[in-house]
């Protein structure tokens, strides 16, 4: 049996040991859903062989894209899913194969988005969806937030607030709060991953007279700095996306200035760092122009998925400020309390989707029951009633209304006022 196990592509191991050494992308801390690298051509062809065989026979006309910062790349895995559907698109419509691969080249297709595809992401406090995925936007955490905070008077927030401090005897550092919440998880679960991302950094830097002298500890000392200072849950570096990255870098920037204030502070208020600690405070002055070399050896995503491992358990599951649970179930960093006034007609233009379990009739004149501005014109941009999803029909917009039939979805799009 012995020499069997050792014929195989694994090796078996107690679950245990992933606390302190993993070779793998996995779900979390959760040993039994490894990654299945979809960044690769024909792992996505032969993993999305069903999903694109209902899209051709009608049967699927959207998908929700559950937890996407989990790929390696996922706007490349958007892209791929936008392409498979618009060449199956110009299959009918061409009536075979032939050129198809000429016309996806064009630019007018480049970043065409025929699938309705929606992505379960948590967008942090003034962070906005990449203009760059080819979705059509989140599923509704972000505008959830918004709507719960239309419930909470600004006054009473404070109020409850003060009563909270009091009773636990400090005010609320938020910020101290999560940086603590973030440094728990990586300990208690992540540390495998941290100690093979410094071994491959360590690997790198070996390479270069520049950094060859920063040992491995002092670099998984500088790597949990930076990683529990990032201010969004991940980043997305690829090198065909110059202002993608771009922007990402900053996010890096701020995460290693966090990272060096905190060392400081450490080392004023008299707290004594570790030596690690100490050697790890120079690699983080000369992150930034280091990260480049990640990046182009692939290793800066490795990094962006553990700042997400780290992010989304140590602020929105383990978050202890108590003193609006409700605010604390999706996204803490998010909760503020909203006026009104706040869904204006500038720069809202999140779709609007409606499950109907009833017949409806939706004049002009009447508001959508969770519409943004009040005023604000919609369009039909997709109904489970048209024709071509074996619906009865969508009617077209009029200025009189339109009617809709019972246990009809659909998405509606903001109109953009003129």
């Amino acid at each position: 049996m012995h020499a069997l196990l050792n014929r195989q592509l694994y090796r078996l191991a107690h679950w245990r040991v992933a606390s302190d050494e993993i070779n793998y992308r996995r779900f979390f801390n959760i040993n039994e859903l490894a990654a299945v690298r979809v960044e690769d051509e024909m792992v996505f062809q032969f993993s999305h062989r069903l999903i694109f065989r209902l899209i051709a026979e009608g049967r699927v006309q959207g998908l929700r894209i559950d937890h996407p910062d989990g790929l390696y790349d996922p706007p490349l895995y958007f892209g791929r899913l936008q392409d498979g559907a618009l060449r199956q698109a110009l299959a009918r419509e061409m009536g075979s194969d032939q050129g198809i691969d000429e016309v996806l080249r064009e630019r007018e297709f480049a970043r065409s988005r025929p699938l309705f595809i929606v992505a379960e992401k948590v967008l942090d406090r003034g962070e906005r969806l990449p203009d760059h995925w080819r979705i059509h936007g989140t599923v509704g955490y972000d505008a959830l937030n918004d709507l719960n905070g239309v419930l909470v008077d600004r006054s009473n927030e404070r109020a409850m607030t003060r009563v909270y401090e009091d009773f636990i005897g400090h005010k609320i550092d938020f910020e101290r709060l999560i940086h603590v919440a973030k440094r728990r998880v990586e300990r208690a679960s992540m540390a495998s991953e941290i100690e093979s991302l410094g071994a491959r950094l360590d690997h790198i830097s070996e390479k270069s007279p520049h950094f060859r002298d920063f040992t491995r500890p002092s670099l998984i000392a500088a790597l949990r700095e930076i990683i529990h200072c990032f201010p969004v849950y991940r980043t997305y570096i690829a090198p065909r996306d110059p202002e993608a990255s771009e922007k990402d870098a900053r996010y890096s920037g701020i995460a290693v200035e966090r990272a060096l204030a905190r060392f400081l502070d450490g080392m004023i208020s008299g707290a004594s760092p570790s030596p690690a600690a100490r050697s790890a405070n120079p690699f983080l002055e000369m992150f930034l122009p280091f990260q480049d070399r990640i990046s182009r050896l692939g290793k800066l995503n490795s990094l962006a998925m553990l700042v997400l491992k780290l992010g989304l358990p140590g602020v929105a599951d383990t978050y202890q400020g108590n003193e609006l649970w409700d605010y604390s179930l999706v996204d803490p960093d998010n909760r503020r309390p909203v006026d009104l006034r706040y869904f204006g007609p500038q720069g809202d233009d999140r779709l609007l989707l409606l499950n109907l379990g009833a017949d409806i009739s939706e004049a002009s004149s009447a508001e959508p029951l969770l519409a943004s501005p009040k005023g604000r014109r919609w369009s039909l941009l997709w109904s489970s009633e048209d024709v071509r999803y074996g619906g009865q029909g969508t009617p077209p917009w009029r200025e009189s209304g339109f009617f809709l039939g019972g246990a009809c979805a659909i998405a509606l799009k903001a109109l953009v006022h003129p």
